[in-house]
């Protein structure tokens, strides 16, 4: 659910689905993003890796692993937010 957080909030600012019941795949994500905040496209890329990759799908234990994950999910959520203003 962390990361569906973290898409429904790219989704907002980040126009790259041609319909909401379609998947997209990250890089199409990380293009949009890196032509308006590099910054942010390196935090998404490297949260996608822990959130979605480490935390969701191989279901790591690690309690700092899990910290950081929820940190960048919400510095990419704040973030967002921010470009919505």
């Amino acid at each position: 659910m962390l990361w569906y957080g973290v898409l429904l909030a790219l989704d907002a600012v980040f126009d790259v689905r041609e319909d909401r019941r379609t998947k997209v795949k990250i890089d199409v994500y990380l293009d949009a993003i890196s032509e308006r905040d590099e910054a942010l496209a390196k935090v998404v890329d490297c949260g996608c890796d822990i959130i979605w990759v480490y935390i969701a799908y191989d279901g790591i234990q690690s309690k700092p692993i899990c910290d950081e994950g929820i940190r960048m999910a919400n510095e990419i959520i704040d973030r967002c937010e921010k470009m919505l203003q």
